[in-house]
Order: structure tokens, then C-alpha cells, then sequence
């Protein structure tokens, strides 16, 4: 959700700045079009967040922090159904909010050029879809990502396949880098999350219907399993006491079933505190780690039991 924002603003600018005899314009017009319709199917109105994967996203809910790409959705349909916190002065990441009224310039240029139903998908979720891609970028991919997202109204996942150079995406970026994403609608104006903390630069993770399947597998060997984990940054909540909170596969809205290789009784939950916060989230970690014998490569699946299908959600 940061770079897409880039794109579109840079789209604009070709739009309205290129000399009168430049075929730029044409050609951004076209650009932005698709890329708007492909953003389309990304988004969920019900949450105000892009599913993932993402290569370069500075936060894991747009309700708390800004982002460039949401900044052009105000542009396009308004604040009231921009991915933006309420309050602007305590956003996370603020400083790029720096780049809000350049992007403004584009706005007259790039409304008249998408379709009604793709402003309308950044009003109201349009209802479940399914959308595999691909992408690539050489300098940093071995071979392309495949890309599986699953969105529902009140939940969405996103995961991709990597073979990177070095892990953390063009950014080289662990931080801002999260290639197995899950966020669902925990109350107004906040999701939870899950992602994946990325640490071998091969990953095979795929999304589905209320699943995620995530594989390592450059990994075989019984004698690595005591450097083999899967890590997760969770959440928190401000729903109920964050000490009711003790494991991933129980959170406020959300609970799973956890299967795989790993060993099933080894997840470590704690509250990241030492560790501090990441892109200003503090986060719980959860840790499983691979049974002594296993045999395969390091494989761990979460299937989603339970999720919101409402925005009217109570929690004991």
C-alpha cells in the first residue's frame, strides 16, 4: 500500500505535466486504468485495508497508519472511504502524509478515467473473490512470485510464493516485507492481524478459502530442526485485556486450527516487548518450532474455524 500510491501519483503527473506533442499521457491513462482495476479486487471497504502480500508496507492495519496508496483513494471517493485513521495527528507514519497535496494535483486528470463500478469497489466490498497474479522484479526474484489472495467480507488472506535474493523484497526490508498476510474485522475503525516474520528467502505460502499453507522448501534436513521456526507478528487488542490473549490459534473474532510438521505443542505467545515495536505496531509474537523428527520439508497450515461475518461482533 505504499508504492502502488507512488504509481498512481506519478500517473498523474504524466497526465498534467507532459508536453502537449507526448504520447506520455496516453499511455498513463491506459496504465492507470488497468492498475485501478486491479486494485479494485485488492481492496475490502468493510476492513478499509488492501489484502496482502505486501513487499514494502509500513504498518498491518491502514486504520492506524497512512499510506500513500489511501491518500489517492481520498482523492478518488472521498475521506470518508479512504484507508486513512480518523484522527491524522496520531497516525502512524506521518511523515509521508507530506506528499497529500502533490497527489491532490493528479485528482482532476484521474477520476474521469475509471469506471464507475472501480469507484464504487472502494465504497462498498463488492463480495467474495479469489485473485491469483504473478509478479517479478529481476534484480531480486530468482523466478517470479505466484500470488494467492482469498477475500471475504469481513476477513481477507494474501501469500505468495518467493525465491529471493535476499530476503526483504527490493527494500531488502524485513521489517516492511510480509509475504503470508491474514486481517480480519475486529471492531470500527480497527482489524487484527497476522503476518508472517519472513526469514528463509524461500517460501513457498499459499491463500485460500479461510486458509493459509506455508512451506520452507529449501529446508529437508532433520538436523536444521532446531533453526527452523515459524514466526508470526499478532495484533494486539484493545477489545478486551490483552491477557486474555495467550495463543495464536484464539483471538478476539478469530480462531483456527493449526496442522503441518511443526511440532503442535511448541508455539512460544508472548507480547513483543523487548523486541519493540515494528513500523510503530507493537506486536504479540508466535513462535513454533519443527518436531524433532520430522521428515518433509518444514511445513505449518492454519485453517480458519471461525471469523467475522458481520460488523456486529461481541467478545466475552
Amino acid at each position: 500500500p505504499t508504492y502502488t500510491g507512488v504509481d498512481m501519483f506519478a500517473l498523474g503527473v504524466w497526465i498534467r505535466y507532459a508536453s502537449t506533442d507526448s504520447s506520455l499521457p496516453a499511455y498513463a491513462k491506459d496504465m492507470f486504468s488497468h492498475l485501478m482495476n486491479l486494485t479494485k479486487g485488492l481492496y475490502n471497504a468493510n476492513l478499509k485495508n488492501f489484502v496482502g502480500p505486501f513487499d514494502r508496507s509500513y504498518g498491518y492495519d491502514m486504520n492506524q497508519y497512512f499510506s500513500i496508496t489511501a491518500a489517492t483513494i481520498w482523492g478518488l471517493v472521498g475521506r470518508e472511504y479512504a484507508p486513512m485513521p480518523k484522527n491524522i495527528a496520531g497516525m502512524f507514519h506521518i511523515a509521508d502524509f507530506g506528499i497529500s497535496h502533490i497527489i491532490a494535483l493528479g485528482m482532476p486528470q484521474l477520476e474521469p478515467i475509471l469506471t464507475t463500478d472501480v469507484l464504487e469497489s472502494f465504497k462498498k466490498y463488492p463480495g467474495n473473490h479469489t485473485i491469483t497474479a504473478q509478479a517479478f522484479s529481476p534484480p531480486f526474484d530468482t523466478y517470479p512470485r505466484n500470488i494467492s489472495i482469498w477475500s471475504d467480507d469481513y476477513i481477507h488472506i494474501g501469500a505468495e510464493t518467493i525465491n529471493e535474493v535476499e530476503i526483504g523484497g527490493p527494500a531488502t526490508s524485513i521489517s516492511s516485507f510480509n509475504p503470508a498476510v491474514i486481517q480480519w474485522f475486529v471492531r470500527d475503525g480497527r482489524v487484527g492481524y497476522i503476518t508472517l516474520r519472513a526469514t528463509p528467502p524461500v517460501i513457498y505460502a499459499v491463500a485460500g478459502d479461510a486458509f493459509m499453507d506455508i512451506t520452507f522448501p529449501n529446508i529437508t534436513s532433520v538436523s536444521q530442526a532446531d533453526d527452523v521456526r515459524f514466526t508470526f507478528f499478532v495484533s494486539g487488542f484493545d477489545v478486551y485485556p490483552n491477557d486474555n490473549v495467550t495463543s495464536i490459534t484464539s483471538l478476539p473474532g478469530l480462531s483456527m486450527k493449526v496442522s503441518g510438521n511443526i511440532d503442535l505443542e511448541s508455539e512460544i505467545f508472548y507480547y513483543d516487548i523487548a523486541d519493540g515495536d515494528t513500523n510503530d505496531f507493537w506486536s504479540f509474537n508466535s513462535t513454533w518450532t519443527m518436531s524433532a523428527n520430522y521428515s518433509g520439508n518444514p511445513h505449518l497450515r492454519f485453517e480458519i474455524t471461525e471469523y467475522p461475518t458481520s460488523s456486529k461482533v461481541t467478545y466475552v
